[in-house]
């Protein structure tokens, strides 16, 4: 009897062990994720602030329609940008060079 009782204190621990190792596990999936969405979050603000100070109002106007219909597409046209700012090859962005910017990537889908 004292050994079944060994035993069954002995799973009950197990079990309690078992269950704190997947409660800290789903703790460290739950901060990562919310890691994540703040650093998207800091990233869409950064490349928000950054289409508001060297694009004309006009091309962001057309970004978010395009964003609205293809999210995707507006993205590429974003990133496309800001590494054209970075690398200084331009210190504005115009209706031109958007559409340049437009075309390359349609080109290269």
């Amino acid at each position: 009897m004292s050994e079944y009782n060994e035993d069954e204190e002995i799973e009950k621990l197990l079990e309690e062990k078992y269950r704190r190792y997947l409660y800290e596990l789903e703790m460290r999936r739950l901060q990562e994720a919310s890691e994540r969405m703040k650093r998207k979050a800091e990233e869409e603000a950064i490349k928000k602030v950054i289409l508001m100070k060297y694009v004309d109002e006009d091309v962001r106007q057309r970004i978010y329609n395009i964003r609205a219909v293809n999210p995707e597409f507006a993205s590429k046209i974003e990133n496309t940008i800001i590494a054209l700012l970075q690398s200084g090859r331009v210190d504005r962005i115009d209706f031109n060079i958007f559409k340049q910017i437009v075309d390359k990537i349609k080109e290269s889908l």
